[in-house]
């Protein structure tokens, strides 16, 4: 997998529509490649600690992946360089309440849950702010 630096800025177009769409603010999140960044898990590690409410963020963060997955046949599979042991294919992105839209690999979820991976605090404030939302379209 490519290594992005987490919350790197970049202009996206949509890519699933038949017409020209407005370039909209993208950050990029969870793109560690091993190769590119030599012991990424070390310095990820010594960052802060995750909020209290981190295991819920982490389970909207799933909810918005499965309702937002970018369906395109060129996203290969790709093996964790870490680990060599999990396999992931697939990409999924939301949208903030003010706009930002954070694109992720699925393989996230194992950084996550394997090795320790903190995401950014930004990225928990914003599944944060949207979690009332996503709270009341669940009921």
């Amino acid at each position: 997998m490519t290594y992005i630096p987490d919350l790197s800025t970049s202009l996206y177009t949509q890519l699933h529509s038949s017409q020209a769409q407005p370039e909209i603010n993208v950050r990029s999140v969870g793109w560690l490649g091993r190769f590119e960044r030599p012991g990424w898990i070390s310095r990820l590690l010594r960052r802060n600690r995750p909020p209290r409410d981190s295991g819920y963020l982490i389970v909207t963060l799933k909810d918005l992946a499965a309702r937002n997955q970018s369906h395109c046949p060129t996203f290969g599979y790709h093996t964790c360089e870490t680990c060599l042991r999990e396999n992931s294919r697939g990409q999924f992105s939301f949208t903030s309440l003010n706009g930002i839209s954070y694109v992720m690999p699925n393989m996230v979820f194992h950084y996550i849950d394997a090795h320790g991976y903190l995401l950014p605090s930004e990225v928990f404030d914003a599944l944060r702010e949207l979690q009332p939302t996503l709270d009341r379209s669940r009921d």
